[in-house]
């Protein structure tokens, strides 16, 4: 590297780690030779890549040799391809995964056109192990001189951490759905828009209706007309505050008898803690609605007896 003149290395600077390791590398020991004598196309791309801040990838020539910049090489992990993969022929870097990407390789060498995937899994060597990787990514052809693709670049983002969470947040939500399903509570879901999008068994059972009659403001028909417009006012100002909600109603059951319900429905946020709505619980209050209301007719009566009396009554409290 020395020896060949710095105005004909231009291309190469900066980059960073992956810059200062593609400088150094010995590229005489490879099909490619030294850099100087690299073609036009090659040089552009590679300037590229080595200044981008989004993770780059690019197999060049028959042999499909192997470059990178600093935003791609946290993917190889640690104790894996890294920095081996530099410079190494397509074929040899990935043998766990060479069925998988060499046909999408071929496709775009053959085709001259770009293919794109999302969320695929490609299970790689890093970290002294084989993990399983998700990614999103397109492979597009290089052109060279002559028209002919010379070289595949690879645009990508590692998208694991999105799929585990997603992976994560559909195993709670079945766990959700298995105890909602096999309790006596009254259960159901809302998104973030105040429509109700699930109703457990218990629901069907307490109203007689579907979950898809209960869906969306079905629900609110059954309310008490007493009770409807001041429940709804809660439930709706709760949205629009993203806040906890309480309230008591009377809604139908499936026998035709109005039950008192206490209702509560604590904040449901997404993986990245965005408001996403309200799990709900429902119980059935009206024995505790019908001793209070025996217990207020009691001390109406007692009143009106001490109102009634001609004369004064004291009421012995105990103490």
């Amino acid at each position: 590297m020395k020896s060949q003149d710095p105005d004909s290395l231009t291309f190469l600077n900066g980059g960073g780690e992956m810059g200062e390791l593609t400088r150094q590398f010995n590229w005489a020991q490879t099909p490619l030779g030294v850099p100087s004598t690299w073609p036009q196309s090659l040089r552009l791309t590679l300037a590229m890549i080595l200044s981008s801040k989004f993770p780059m990838f690019l197999w060049w020539g028959d042999d499909l040799i192997q470059f990178y910049n600093d935003a791609y090489r946290p993917s190889l992990g640690n104790n894996g391809k890294h920095p081996l993969a530099l410079g190494q022929k397509g074929k040899d870097c990935w043998p766990e995964i060479w069925d998988i990407i060499q046909p999408l390789i071929n496709q775009v060498l053959t085709t001259k056109e770009s293919t794109w995937s999302e969320d695929q899994l490609i299970p790689i060597y890093r970290n002294g192990r084989i993990e399983d990787v998700y990614w999103t990514f397109g492979y597009s052809p290089i052109l060279g001189e002559t028209g002919q693709v010379e070289g595949v670049l690879v645009v990508c983002t590692e998208t694991t951490s999105k799929i585990k969470t997603m992976n994560a947040l559909a195993e709670s939500e079945e766990r959700f759905r298995n105890m909602a399903e096999n309790t006596d509570i009254l259960v159901a879901m809302s998104d973030e828009t105040s429509n109700a999008t699930y109703f457990n068994k218990a629901w069907e059972e307490f109203t007689g209706r579907s979950v898809n009659d209960l869906k969306y403001f079905g629900w609110a028909d059954l309310i008490h007309e007493e009770d409807k417009q001041p429940f709804l006012d809660i439930y709706l100002n709760a949205f629009a505050k993203k806040q906890p909600w309480v309230g008591e109603f009377r809604m139908l059951n499936k026998k035709g008898e109005y039950r008192w319900l206490m209702a509560k429905g604590p904040v449901r946020q997404a993986a990245d803690g965005v408001f996403a709505g309200y799990i709900s619980s429902s119980i059935d209050i009206t024995e505790r609605k019908n001793i209070e209301q025996l217990i207020q007719e009691s001390e109406q009566q007692v009143r009106s007896i001490i109102d009634a009396a001609p004369f004064p009554i004291g009421v012995y409290t105990g103490e």
